[in-house]
């Protein structure tokens, strides 16, 4: 098993970032202070005819949970999305957590995962 060091997190962030074509990242701020993060990377699917996406990383600081702050950074992820040609975007939930996406899930988007 290889050990993961800060700068490979930091290297494979700088390759997202300094491509597009991989995927898209935004800071989440609360009158200008970082709240959070989202990250969306872009595959290709036979199955949605297109490009993809994953919510492979997504963040809020725990004063901002249960507010809407996600609801809202989910929607303007998945508006962003579009821009980009996406036809489905999958988010992955951890099974110990599942009650935060309820509402999300609820609110007719059309969320694939697994827990």
């Amino acid at each position: 098993m290889a050990i993961i060091t800060n700068a490979r997190p930091r290297a494979a962030l700088t390759g997202l970032l300094k491509s597009p074509v991989f995927g898209l990242a935004w800071i989440i701020l609360d009158s200008g202070a970082a709240v959070g993060y989202i990250v969306l990377c872009f595959g290709y699917s036979l199955e949605y005819l297109g490009r993809n996406a994953f919510v492979d990383e997504f963040y809020l600081i725990e004063l901002h949970r249960g507010r809407g702050w996600g609801r809202k950074a989910l929607e303007f992820a998945c508006r962003q999305a579009r821009l980009h040609h996406v036809r489905a975007i999958h988010l992955e939930v951890v099974a110990a957590i599942p009650q935060r996406w309820s509402s999300i899930a609820n609110s007719g988007s059309k969320i694939t995962g697994t827990t």
